[in-house]
C-alpha cells in the first residue's frame, strides 16, 4: 500500500496569484480579468518581469463604484460593464509601475509614473497615495513579494487625472446642471 499523502498544487507566487490567494484582492483579479483583452492583464501579473501593483482592497473598489455612480447601494461587480471596460483597464495601469520599487525605495513627494503614463505621487507623513485627480488613498501593506515584483495594498483605486471637464464634473453633485446643459 503506498498511500502518501497527495501532492499540493504548486502555489503561484506571481503577483496574480497572490492576489487570487488572497481573499480581500478578489476584486482586482475579477476586475483584471474582466478588463483583460484575450487574458493580456491576467498574464501581466503572471508573467515573469518586475513589477510593483498598488493593489486595491475589495472595499476599495465598492467605494469607486459609490463614487462613480453616485449610488449608496453600488458594488464593484456594477462596475463591470463593457462601457466601463476601457476606464476599467485605463484604471488598472495607473496602478501598476513596470519596476520593483521596496517601500524603503518610494520617491516621497516626487512625481512617478503609472504603467499606462500618467503621474501621482507618494507622501511620507502620512504615507498617502496622491492621484491624479488629487484624491488620496492609504498604503495598508506593503512589501508583499512576489516572483515577478512587489505588492502594495491600498485603501481607495487611484484614478489618473486624464478626464476631461464634463467627466470630472459629472462626479461633483455641484455641478450637475452644468453638465445637463452641456451634454445636451
Amino acid at each position: 500500500d503506498d498511500e502518501s499523502a497527495p501532492t499540493p498544487p504548486p502555489v503561484d507566487d506571481s503577483i496574480a496569484g497572490l492576489a487570487q490567494q488572497d481573499p480581500d484582492l478578489a476584486t482586482l483579479v475579477a476586475v483584471a480579468d474582466y478588463a483583460s483583452n484575450n487574458g493580456d492583464l491576467i498574464a501581466l501579473l503572471s508573467s515573469p518581469g518586475s513589477l510593483t501593483v498598488f493593489a486595491p482592497t475589495n472595499a476599495a473598489f465598492d467605494a469607486l463604484a459609490v463614487e462613480l455612480s453616485g449610488s449608496a447601494s453600488a458594488k464593484a461587480t456594477d462596475l463591470l460593464t463593457p462601457e466601463n471596460k476601457p476606464l476599467l483597464r485605463d484604471v488598472l495601469g495607473y496602478h501598476v509601475l513596470t519596476s520593483e520599487v521596496k517601500a524603503s525605495a518610494i520617491p516621497f513627494g516626487m512625481p512617478i509614473t503609472a504603467s499606462q503614463g500618467a503621474i501621482f505621487k507618494i507622501e511620507s507623513s502620512p504615507v498617502r497615495i496622491i492621484d491624479g485627480r488629487n484624491r488620496s488613498a492609504g498604503i495598508t501593506a506593503t512589501d508583499i513579494d512576489a516572483s515577478n515584483g512587489v505588492i502594495h495594498v491600498v485603501d481607495k483605486v487611484i484614478l489618473p487625472a486624464d478626464k476631461n471637464l464634463v467627466q470630472i464634473a459629472q462626479g461633483d453633485p455641484q455641478f450637475s446642471i452644468l453638465v445637463e446643459a452641456v451634454v445636451a
